[in-house]
């Protein structure tokens, strides 16, 4: 038969589904832990010793690869009307045996499949080779490293999707020169036309587990299946480059709590935010679904504002009061009809003026959550506005832009005292969304320096200055210095101008309305990401290429695939109108 887009679906008969997994369709916690290399070794040895057995893991590992490639494989039937063709590239471990049981399960929906054993035969009497035993004895094609360079360099591409089986999370040292030749060749192959989509199992090989960084080279790959649980090195060092869109199999594996193991944080995706954010009641009204301040703009700058602002409506705020200096609410008012504004006084260069942290506090008094900076300056005004709002305002606040360049300019001893006093008070939490280079003037470092170790910086400074850092960039972090989170969602046509607003508008609508701080940036930062997949598949589906791509009809199976096929040129203020979208199917 011939596995159309749905083919997912269709192979439930086919492939076996997980009899662990939950009545409701939930997946249990481990699904969307964090874990590093030597966590993921224990998580494994705690399973089979509470009696699942090895062969039993790699087997639903297989699974739910398989299910997963299914979905791509749909879109090479609808572009070919023939049966999708995989090479699976196998090591001789364990990401090989899951290699095996892919090829040996799709084989039987009619897949044209081929093994090349890149590394020779996997260990006799281990789980790899019971199932490239039972692969051989179903008839199954097997070729050599030799045949597989052959294939990968075809001028006319032999297969529609590679798997990279070759390396897992347990490597430790640079790739040896024979595989190291397999991987520059298939990320060469990727350049040419009509690349096939790559595939990799749990973490691309060549890529360090815990660190993120290419341990002499790894491979580039359109989407990686985590296994069990999330790796860190996905999220950090240079993991967003080389593993494409992320998508995690449950499994099976114990809860890393039950086994005494310890995690890097939360993966942010559909399951693991659903429920942050009640349900608005049938009785809500404006006043009851927040209102958010949004102190933001100057001269030249009012876009800002109005991007945070048009935000923090899509995100649910029932009211919405824009502080613009005083030339600038015409230019606001005109732009978002639904805001109610504020004039500020201005100084001689259209910016926010000394004089306007006299005439802030009525406006303190009646927000849930106030936004500050973007588009603000960094003026002598807007740092009184800054001291302001964190010395009065007792509901959450929320630092973007130049709210962070002027906390940059207060200095490590002002803000921290700034902190201590909002503690003693009671008064409500700091978020502060830096981008790379705005982490770095925070803690006086380099934005390399910055991201080569992201979630030490983010979680280090939200510990000791008492504040949420949501630290922006692919696998964005959130965290308090003991919560982490990183997220799955978003795409890289969101780098562009506005983004950051749109995202400090939504924290600060989910800000007014969620109970938890964490919970309400952490789904903030969910979706806003998957606003802007929202965006760029939606897009790309109403272009004549995307059509021949075959994705049109299945929005899942695109945002999982296409990666660089992406279009960009979608704008900050069509992503801020697909979150409402974005949230519908997040609330509890």
């Amino acid at each position: 038969m011939v596995i159309e887009s749905s083919g997912r679906a269709r192979l439930e008969s086919a492939l076996p589904w997980p009899q662990h997994r939950a009545a409701n369709g939930t997946t249990p916690p481990a699904a969307a832990s964090v874990l590093g290399r030597d966590d993921v070794r224990a998580l494994d040895a705690a399973t089979i010793a509470t009696g699942t057995p090895a062969l039993e893991l790699m087997e639903r590992a297989g699974a739910a690869i398989a299910r997963e490639l299914a979905g791509i494989g749909g879109l090479t039937a609808k572009m070919d009307s023939r049966r999708p063709r995989l090479l699976v590239l196998a090591g001789c471990g364990n990401n090989g045996g899951d290699g095996f049981v892919v090829a040996r399960l799709l084989a039987r929906t009619h897949w044209r499949c081929t093994v090349a054993l890149c590394a020779g035969e996997p260990r006799a009497g281990g789980e790899a080779a019971v199932n490239l035993d039972l692969w051989r004895r179903s008839a199954g094609r097997v070729i050599d490293i030799c045949a597989a360079r052959e294939a990968i360099e075809s001028a006319e591409p032999q297969f529609d999707l590679i798997l990279d089986a070759l390396l897992g999370t347990g490597l430790d040292r640079p790739v040896d020169a024979a595989l190291a030749d397999i991987i520059h060749r298939l990320n060469f192959r990727a350049l040419r036309p009509r690349p096939p989509t790559v595939v990799a199992v749990d973490i691309p090989s060549g890529l360090c587990a815990d660190s993120g960084l290419a341990l002499g080279c790894a491979v580039r790959a359109s989407a990686t299946v985590a296994l069990g649980a999330y790796k860190t090195g996905l999220f950090v060092g240079e993991g967003p480059d080389y593993a494409g869109r992320l998508l995690v199999a449950d499994i099976g594996l114990l809860p890393p709590f039950e086994a005494g193991v310890s995690t890097a944080g939360l993966a942010l995706d559909a399951l693991s935010t659903a429920g942050s954010l009640a349900a608005p009641s049938p009785m809500a009204h404006k006043g009851s679904r927040g209102h958010v301040l949004v102190v933001a703009g100057s001269r030249g700058k009012s876009g800002a504002a109005v991007l945070c602002a048009r935000a923090a409506l899509r995100g649910g705020a029932g009211l919405v009061t824009v502080a613009v200096p005083q030339s600038q609410q015409a230019v606001v008012a005109a732009s978002i009809a639904e805001v109610m504004t504020a004039a500020l006084p201005e100084d001689e260069a259209g910016a926010f003026s000394e004089a306007c942290a006299d005439r802030l506090d009525a406006l303190i008094e009646v927000a849930d959550s106030i936004v500050f900076g973007p588009g603000a300056g960094t003026g002598p005004g807007a740092a009184a506005l800054l001291r302001a709002i964190l010395t009065k305002a007792r509901c959450p606040v929320v630092l973007d832009a130049d709210g962070l360049n002027l906390g940059c300019l207060l200095g490590r001893d002002e803000r921290r005292r700034l902190s201590v006093a909002r503690a003693s008070q009671a008064m409500g939490p700091v978020v502060l969304t830096p981008h790379p280079g705005e982490m770095g003037r925070l803690v006086e470092a380099s934005t390399a320096e910055v991201q080569a170790s992201r979630l030490e910086y983010a979680a280090k400074f939200a510990k000791s200055e008492g504040c949420v850092v949501v630290l922006k960039g692919a696998g964005t972090i959130v965290t308090d210095g003991v919560r982490t989170a990183f997220n799955t969602s978003g795409n890289a046509g969101m780098a562009a101008a506005g983004m950051g607003d749109v995202l400090a508008g939504v924290v600060g609508a989910l800000a007014a309305r969620c109970p938890d701080i964490v919970d309400a940036a952490c789904l903030a930062v969910y979706s806003h990401g998957v606003a802007g997949d929202f965006c760029a598949y939606g897009r790309a589906a109403s272009t004549g290429a995307a059509l021949r791509l075959g994705f049109e009809e299945d929005f899942d199976v695109a945002r999982n695939v296409v990666g660089s096929r992406l279009l960009a040129g979608f704008l900050a203020g069509e992503v801020a109108d697909a979150i409402p979208a974005a949230l519908a199917g997040l609330c509890a």
